[in-house]
């Protein structure tokens, strides 16, 4: 994208001139995020803490950006912090419940979406997440209660939470529901 390109040009140019201005290598590290240069983002995060950036925000965008370099443990390290730093975070309870469902800790990243939905009722990730371990508990009906919530908030979500709905309609023998999705 030439938005994000001509941003990431603008914070190099600032870096030039002062290369430890932690918030702008906070916003790089964002920029680069969203350019999926994980890697790079990571070391800007990570010069912006040394720095004294020392937020729930920041902790929890390279903790993304560790999950998605694969690197589940300090990912989740960071989501910690982001939850120690601020434990009314939404999105750091959401993102590590997310890293302990890829590692089968779903007893954990239940609790971490339960957590987020109780901090903010319209975390539609956080339903569709959650929703996902009650349909592997076969636990169908709160599964589709969850992935109606999701919907509701967002009727664009992702084709993954229609199929999942569908996946448990199924599974309750609601085939016309099922097929609908």
């Amino acid at each position: 994208n030439g938005d994000l390109e001509s941003a990431r040009r603008y914070l190099d140019a600032a870096l030039q001139l002062n290369a430890n201005y932690a918030p702008a290598l906070s916003e790089r590290g964002d920029v680069l995020f969203r350019q999926r240069d994980f890697q790079r983002a990571i070391l800007d995060y990570t010069r912006a803490i040394v720095l004294g950036t020392k937020s729930s925000a920041i902790y929890t965008s390279r903790g993304e950006a560790y999950a998605n370099v694969k690197d589940e443990a300090r990912a989740l390290e960071d989501f910690d912090q982001a939850v120690q730093i601020d434990p009314k975070s939404t999105v750091a309870y959401t993102s590590r419940g997310r890293v302990l469902m890829l590692q089968n800790k779903t007893e954990q990243a239940f609790a971490d979406f339960t957590r987020a939905l109780d901090l903010d009722p319209r975390a539609r990730t956080a339903y569709r997440l959650r929703g996902s371990i009650y349909s592997l508990r076969q636990d169908y009906r709160n599964a589709i209660a969850d992935f109606d919530k999701a919907i509701a908030l967002d009727p664009d979500h992702d084709a993954a939470v229609y199929y999942e709905r569908g996946e448990a309609r199924y599974n309750l023998r609601d085939i016309d529901g099922a097929v609908a999705d």
